[in-house]
């Protein structure tokens, strides 16, 4: 290993010898490509001049390339030379646009979820209506992270869905980053299923709160949203109501550490009333978690 001034010597040395030289290719045979041993040899002392020799060279490379790098295929561009340029005006690159629009989702569940998480969607004050409040709990402001996650209404949904969540744990500050928190942790996969579920939901909850704000009076949106929002999380009276044979039940339970956590949701399939429970006790299984649930709802009958 050479130093600084070590290297700086020698090629000083090696101009006053070859004052020519400009090219690694100067220091090979033209037509067979190979080092010329005995120049090297001359300009850089037997031992270097040696082991550089040794270094093989690569005899099947194409002709050199231009490549812009700023482009995933390479080609150069004025639009990818105006982003290079501009970069700074638009921030950081999101992942979330890439996983909606480059993803496997239907064109119609992509709008739906860019509309959603760009704020596209006419809530609260930008709705056009006197009150801004949320149609299923009104005494909560509505915007795109209560509607469609953390409102009681969103919450049973979730619950029930084919990605089921505990939305009332949910710490995120708006619905953008509560889909980026999600979706980190997922594979491409599940990552696709949880956005095509998102979506529906979305859809779902949007047309029930058109409707209701459309074509219902304000004071049955009033009544619809104190009926759901003040569910009792124990009803025995309410439960004995529904008639048992169009009452659908949802159980889910999990444990941890000799605990066991369960959720319910009752859902009737006439009125479309739906009530909710969660229970927490001890436990060696899913199974036991489930089961436990079940019986709590099997007494309050």
């Amino acid at each position: 290993m050479l130093t600084y001034s070590e290297f700086r010597d020698l090629m000083e040395g090696i101009r006053a010898k070859a004052p020519g030289l400009r090219l690694v290719a100067d220091l090979l045979f033209r037509r067979s490509k190979q080092w010329n041993s005995n120049y090297l040899c001359y300009l850089f002392g037997v031992d270097l001049g040696t082991k550089i020799s040794t270094i093989q060279i690569a005899t099947d490379l194409n002709e050199d390339l231009l490549i812009w790098k700023q482009s995933n295929n390479g080609n150069f561009s004025v639009k990818q030379a105006y982003l290079l340029h501009q970069g700074g005006r638009f921030g950081a690159i999101d992942p979330l646009w890439k996983w909606i629009w480059h993803g496997e989702l239907h064109p119609r569940m992509r709008m739906t979820l860019w509309r959603a998480l760009s704020g596209a969607l006419p809530l609260g004050g930008k709705a056009g209506i006197p009150c801004n409040n949320c149609c299923f709990c009104p005494n909560l402001e509505e915007n795109s992270l209560h509607l469609f996650v953390k409102c009681s209404f969103a919450a049973g949904i979730w619950f029930g869905s084919p990605v089921p969540l505990c939305t009332n744990v949910v710490h995120s500050d708006s619905l953008k980053s509560f889909v980026i928190e999600m979706g980190s942790n997922l594979d491409c996969a599940q990552r696709t299923r949880f956005l095509l579920c998102l979506a529906v939901i979305i859809d779902t909850i949007w047309s029930k709160r058109n409707a209701l704000w459309h074509n219902v009076d304000e004071k049955a949106i009033v009544e619809n949203g104190d009926r759901m929002s003040t569910a009792p999380a124990s009803p025995q009276s309410e439960l004995q109501k529904l008639p048992t044979e169009n009452r659908l039940i949802f159980v889910d339970g999990s444990f941890k550490e000799g605990k066991i956590g369960a959720g319910m949701l009752a859902w009737d399939r006439a009125t479309m009333d739906w009530f909710f429970e969660a229970k927490v006790t001890d436990g060696m299984s899913e199974v036991a978690a489930e089961l436990s649930i079940l019986a709590y709802y099997v007494q309050e009958l």
